[in-house]
């Protein structure tokens, strides 16, 4: 809660963090708001409706696009772990209003038509720039003893089971951060926050006394502290934007698109692991170490569950050794490579792909509105009975026989897959 706004919360988090999730939830319990403002464009509010069809199974994505210029689109991906998501549910199943506050992705696209033309003007190299002002967070993971700023946060927020008043820490973190550094923001993430503000304001106006504000751990300051942003200033900032009509849908993605997001919400390394963490976080290391022994045997290899364990007791040691409150992907792969896998490093591979980045696909119902492309490749899957295999995530051999009509449309479709 605002201290000067004591009408609504502000909860900064990672975007796809379990632990954030987790901590979100529990806040949004204990304040029970009447209406949860969310970082999102404003313009894909409209596909919120189909959220709670029961056979929406993420990972899922908004695909938001301009069908007259199908070269401007974005996606905005959710996986069960991902706090936006779990907020959007938790608001569904109360029946509160949900809003998206970001800038409309509209108004993006026509910033990104007006600047394509434009000539950059390299900045002014950073490397005489004090590391704090360079990389923030990379800076506080160096004072922690992290050499990277994701493992900082990862360790510090979302593998921790903190209670909900973590969230002041976050803005008084970020806000420390912000005043020290007095840095300009990107011109993009100034309108951004703007607009966030400006939606806010109208959520106040309207009456709403508990909203619940969730939004990117470094925006939080910026909405936190509402006063310092006078309206008139944030609406100058955002007059003469020009908005194009977008149309926006839900499509299926994957844990292993998840991993290589990149863009308006960058993704994460070890969606799989995450998944865990969010779902079963007491019993995480336990189950994924079982879950390595068993893939390692099918492997070939003598991963016996007197191993597993001996490795589960091992990932313990080394968290405890680096002050973790639980064994991370870091000091689980070397308790396999040293224990399951003999030093032997070949064999990691399979964890990676399996367990750390997983192959969750998610599923889409068939009566949500869909671009005509997804509702021809749909059908044509379905026409080659190729439905298991695509939900799979996994490749396959198929044998096919071209001498038959069937066979030889399957082959022209996985050929013009391959095309694209």
């Amino acid at each position: 809660m605002s201290y000067l706004y004591p009408m609504f919360s502000i909860y900064g988090i990672r975007h796809h963090g379990p632990g954030s999730a987790r901590s979100l939830l529990r806040a949004l319990q204990a304040q029970g708001p009447d209406c949860i403002l969310i970082e999102a464009p404003g313009d894909a509010e409209g596909i919120l409706e189909y959220a709670r069809h029961p056979q929406l199974i993420p990972p899922v994505a908004v695909l938001l696009y301009d069908d007259k210029d199908l070269s401007k689109a974005s996606y905005l991906p959710f996986a069960e772990f991902s706090p936006e998501w779990q907020a959007i549910q938790y608001g569904l199943r109360e029946g509160l209003p949900i809003i998206f506050m970001d800038l409309p992705m509209g108004m993006q696209f026509q910033l990104e038509e007006k600047n394509a033309g434009q000539l950059e003007i390299p900045l002014p190299s950073s490397e005489n720039e004090a590391p704090v002002i360079r990389d923030p967070m990379g800076y506080i993971a160096e004072l922690a003893g992290y050499t990277d700023s994701e493992r900082w946060w990862e360790a510090t927020f979302e593998q921790t089971d903190n209670d909900a008043d973590i969230f002041q820490s976050i803005i008084s973190l970020n806000t420390a951060l912000r005043d020290e550094l007095n840095r300009q923001e990107p011109p993009l993430n100034r309108l951004r926050e703007a607009y966030m503000r400006k939606t806010l304001r109208k959520a106040i106006k309207d009456g709403f006394k508990r909203i619940a504000v969730v939004c990117g751990a470094w925006h939080a300051p910026a909405l936190h502290y509402l006063d310092r942003h006078p309206a008139k200033a944030d609406n100058d900032l955002l007059k003469g934007l020009k908005k194009s009509k977008i149309r926006a849908t839900w499509i299926p993605w994957s844990y292993q698109r998840l991993a290589f997001q990149s863009g308006y919400r960058a993704g994460v390394v070890s969606p799989a692991w995450y998944a865990l963490l969010f779902n079963q976080r007491e019993e995480a290391v336990q189950w994924w170490m079982a879950r390595a022994a068993q893939l390692l045997r099918r492997e070939g290899m003598a991963a016996s569950a007197a191993n597993a364990v001996e490795a589960v007791r091992l990932a313990h040691s080394l968290a405890a050794l680096r002050q973790q409150p639980i064994a991370g992907i870091e000091e689980m792969k070397e308790a396999v490579l040293s224990v399951l896998c003999e030093g032997n490093e070949a064999p990691l591979q399979v964890i990676e792909d399996k367990l750390i980045t997983g192959e969750a696909v998610g599923e889409v119902p068939v009566d949500i509105p869909q671009i005509p492309l997804q509702q021809d490749l749909e059908a044509r899957i379905r026409s080659a009975r190729l439905t298991q295999a695509y939900l799979s995530g996994t490749a396959e051999d198929k044998a096919l026989d071209l001498r038959k009509p069937s066979h030889l449309d399957t082959s022209h479709l996985l050929h013009q897959l391959n095309l694209l």
